[in-house]
């Protein structure tokens, strides 16, 4: 990630991954599968009383399939310390008819938005910590809602909701 700009009120962030679309995976990068290159551009403008508001724009830079995607997000920064932050958020997202036919081509047993359109719905909450100068660590929980209309051949088992979480230390 590239911080093109930073300060008090804006930030503005720029990077790229190359994602193996047969898999869904950045990890699995250097094995054989369909890859692209996904463009990532972010703005953030904090607002007073700990609010901010962003914009996240994702592209697929080779037009292999992955599409574009924007998702504005309002987030609630609560200072536990001088250290620690937590962090609630609300986001929604918008695809492309391509972007979201190749999340159903990913996992077919998932709920996946059909068409173009606001897709996804997803709340998350985050705690960062500054462990020193350099590094961090970081936990998040989220939880995400597919919106209709949905693929046909999605099951009507799977749970409406899909939940997730992350743990790890970062470097900066």
């Amino acid at each position: 990630t590239y911080d093109l700009r930073q300060d008090s009120k804006w930030s503005v962030s720029l990077s790229g991954s190359i994602i193996n679309l047969d898999n869904n995976s950045q990890f699995d990068a250097l094995k054989a599968g369909r890859k692209t290159l996904r463009a990532k551009a972010g703005l953030d403008y904090r607002l007073p009383n700990r609010w901010s508001i962003g914009l996240m724009a994702t592209q697929d830079l080779f037009m292999r399939g992955d599409g574009t995607t924007l998702s504005p997000t309002l987030t609630y920064r609560q200072p536990l310390s001088e250290v620690s932050t937590l962090m609630l958020s609300q986001s929604i997202i918008w695809g492309s008819a391509s972007h979201w036919q190749t999340q159903q081509n990913l996992n077919p047993e998932g709920i996946t938005h059909q068409g173009a359109g606001w897709g996804s719905l997803g709340t998350q909450l985050a705690y960062r910590h500054k462990l020193s100068r350099h590094w961090g660590f970081f936990s998040q929980l989220s939880a995400q809602r597919t919106l209709q209309p949905i693929f046909s051949s999605s099951l009507s088992s799977t749970p409406e909701w899909t939940y997730s979480g992350q743990l790890g230390v970062v470097y900066f």
